[in-house]
């Protein structure tokens, strides 16, 4: 999914169990913005409700502005839209594991909109309090990708504060455009973040993201020119 655009990144956060015990559902707002050939605000929007103790509904949406970026004989088109709906489930005998199957529909200017069906499989280890989480999501339709990446939540400071650091490459596919020449070509995506969340009802967090968003689709895709930029995300657990 070749979405080549402006970052806002509401990666997959981590989510204390002991926090899901009380608390069935969790909307979050992330937004950001990059400099340089990014010049695209981006927002995101996540609702993730827990239907059964193994069951949970995850519905996403990332939008931006349209442009294209002139590289003097070539031109890359970003921003757009990209909405999705995942189901996940975790077995009762395996509750580290989470295996998810959704549906996106996009709406960038580099592609026709169409109907995409993605996955995500996670499996969420915790070793000396740093909470873990390995994962494999991807495209399966349309523009073919997956990505595999690493989320590390670890406490540092007062209580409440997590160091918040993800990366991932991708296995199969190319996930981004060259700002250079324009031609198709795989970027490692990461995060660095600051996370307070005492499992009550209101999270927020301050990272440094080269991700696009919080679907599957612009979670995996860098930003133009791969640079960094700021995001910011506010959450309410209910």
């Amino acid at each position: 999914m070749k979405h080549i655009s402006r970052t806002l990144c509401l990666g997959m956060a981590i989510v204390a169990t002991s926090a899901w015990a009380q608390y069935k559902g969790d909307l979050t707002l992330t937004g950001g913005r990059f400099a340089r050939y990014e010049s695209l605000d981006y927002g995101s929007a996540a609702l993730t409700y827990r239907l059964t103790t193994n069951v949970r509904l995850a519905l996403r949406m990332t939008s931006s502005k349209t442009a294209v970026f002139d590289g003097g004989g070539f031109s890359v088109a970003h921003g757009g839209k990209d909405r999705e709906a995942m189901g996940y489930f975790s077995p009762s005998d395996h509750p580290d594991v989470e295996i998810g199957v959704g549906l996106a529909a996009p709406d960038t200017t580099d592609r026709n909109q169409q109907v995409q069906a993605t996955f995500d499989l996670g499996w969420k280890r915790t070793a000396r309090h740093i909470q873990l989480r390995f994962g494999l999501r991807g495209v399966l339709t349309g523009s073919e990708i997956a990505m595999a990446s690493l989320q590390a939540l670890a406490p540092v400071g007062p209580a409440g504060f997590s160091l918040d650091v993800e990366g991932g490459v991708t296995t199969w596919g190319e996930n981004a455009r060259s700002s250079v020449n324009g031609k198709a070509i795989s970027l490692p995506i990461g995060k660095l973040g600051i996370r307070f969340d005492q499992n009550g009802p209101l999270h927020a967090e301050i990272a440094l993201t080269n991700q696009l968003g919080a679907t599957t689709g612009f979670g995996m895709t860098p930003t133009l020119g791969n640079r960094y930029g700021l995001s910011l995300s506010a959450g309410v657990r209910f």
